[in-house]
């Protein structure tokens, strides 16, 4: 979506410099470039923002000397735990400080350098400053001897934080504005056959914009439905089979439920609906309390399985996706197979294999990792099945 969104924004900008011409194109530079905030983008820097804001306060309490333990996201204090949510990763803060650099640096400044200058620093001062807000909030659980009293109004802090570090922005680079505007000699006029010259470039790219969307449809309407994919039964693996279908089976597991998914797309599915299905398997979409780690398991093919666990309502889901009868180790080789099958055809139907796990309350959190591996580590016929039937011909079901 990001993509389609920037190929969308690019083709109106290219449309306008066509229309426009080059002299007034330089001229509106920055504001054009600025339309770039218009598309939603960073989501793929969570992970390392989480990463960062974690090891943030683990060297901070280490510092200040406050006793903790760090597990992944997760930092416990005598006084409580606290988690590094996505949404506590500090992208959003990221994001409107770039927004507010690009801006800024635009507006006071008229040297490339200078505004470069001024763009790194916004880029990197909210990273920084959250880690900062993170650590606070941490230790002002400890201060009051609560974790939820501190975290109850950690949004409001935020929000306060983050208009001080804009602030202490704006007042630091009020020290090297550029008050003095260059003077240009007015261009010659403009030659007569520069508009019909532009012609061709304005009929191309409305060309583009019309041609784009009708060719993703065509594609689309091409893709149909994947036939139905008959596989061996999941192996209970200790636990008890309660119901289900061949492609969603329920277990019950010592007072946990668990529900093993397979699904199987169309030969010519995009990354899309590929996500879409697994966020549905993993109820994960839109949530903002995902936690996201590897489960390795030996013995079956694939070994790692990408695990996203849940808080409220507690669950995790391990899921592994199969393409051209192998395991998929998704990212943009994945994307890139997707693309080439989705509009050239060939090669198999992508399946994904989804194992969701409901803990009881009060359960650990290592007991359901441990559960999961073991009834995942049974699966060897099934996983064989659905790796041959990625690579089956669309109109075969593998059995």
């Amino acid at each position: 979506m990001e993509g389609r969104q920037l190929a969308a924004l690019g083709l109106l900008e290219t449309l306008l410099v066509a229309w426009l011409g080059w002299r007034l194109a330089r001229a509106f530079a920055a504001p054009l470039a600025y339309l770039v905030f218009l598309v939603p983008f960073g989501a793929e820097l969570v992970p390392s923002l989480q990463v960062f804001t974690a090891r943030f306060i683990d060297i901070g309490l280490d510092v200040i000397g406050i006793p903790h333990v760090v597990t992944a996201f997760t930092i416990e204090i005598p006084e409580g735990r606290f988690y590094v949510a996505e949404a506590c990763a500090g992208l959003r803060f990221l994001i409107a400080a770039m927004a507010f650099g690009a801006l800024y640096a635009l507006m006071m400044y008229r040297g490339p350098w200078r505004r470069l200058a001024f763009f790194a620093v916004a880029c990197a001062v909210p990273i920084v400053a959250n880690g900062l807000r993170a650590l606070g909030i941490v230790v002002l659980g400890h201060i009051l001897g609560s974790a939820e009293a501190a975290a109850a109004d950690h949004l409001i802090y935020g929000w306060g934080f983050f208009s001080a570090v804009i602030l202490l922005l704006t007042v630091a680079g009020l020290p090297f504005r550029q008050d003095t505007i260059r003077r240009v000699a007015p261009a010659a006029a403009r030659n007569a056959a520069a508009w019909p010259a532009a012609l061709p470039a304005v009929a191309a790219t409305m060309v583009l914009a019309v041609a784009a969307p009708a060719l993703a449809a065509l594609l689309d309407r091409g893709a149909g439905t994947a036939a139905p994919v008959v596989l061996p039964r999941f192996a209970a693996a200790g636990c008890r089979a309660t119901g289900g279908t061949a492609a969603a089976q329920t277990f019950d597991c010592n007072g946990a439920t668990l529900t093993a998914r397979v699904l199987a797309l169309s030969p010519r599915s995009g990354p899309a609906p590929l996500r879409a299905a697994l966020q549905a398997a993993a109820d994960t979409r839109g949530a903002e309390d995902v936690r996201r780690s590897v489960l390795t398991v030996d013995g079956i093919a694939p070994q790692s399985w990408q695990l996203a666990e849940r808080l409220d309502p507690p669950r995790a889901t391990a899921s592994a996706i199969f393409l051209d009868g192998r395991p998929s180790a998704g990212g943009l080789a994945m994307r890139l197979h997707l693309a080439r099958t989705s509009t050239f055809g060939g090669g198999g139907r992508p399946v994904l294999v989804a194992v969701t796990l409901m803990p009881p309350a009060g359960s650990a959190r290592a007991a359901a990792t441990q559960l999961l591996h073991d009834f995942l580590a049974a699966q060897g016929a099934v996983l064989q099945a659905a790796a041959a039937a990625s690579a089956a011909p669309a109109t075969n079901s593998a059995e």
